[in-house]
């Protein structure tokens, strides 16, 4: 499969305004790569309160998980979405 270079932000733009499923692998704290499969918008396992993590993370639903997850722009290395595959160079992060 081919992976095409785009901007980061524009790509979850997109994303994010037509609330569909996409795939990401990024790179967690401890060094290890996972992946996920999420979307943008889900509001319905919220308990109220406020935001706990920096507005510069992506906060996603996960749906494999079935839980909330923060994704770190700077650790993301591709999405997956529509069948297309994203990668990202760091110096676009």
């Amino acid at each position: 499969m081919q992976t095409k270079r785009y901007i980061l932000s524009n790509l979850v733009d997109i994303i994010s305004l037509k609330g569909t499923i996409f795939g990401a692998v990024y790179q967690k704290k401890d060094g290890s790569i996972t992946k996920v499969n999420g979307r943008f918008g889900v509001r319905k396992h919220l308990k109220g309160g406020y935001r706990t993590v920096p507005t510069s993370m992506y906060v996603i639903w996960d749906n494999n998980r079935k839980r909330y997850t923060a994704l770190d722009p700077e650790r993301i290395i591709s999405l997956t979405y529509q069948g297309q595959t994203y990668g990202f160079a760091n110096s676009e992060l």
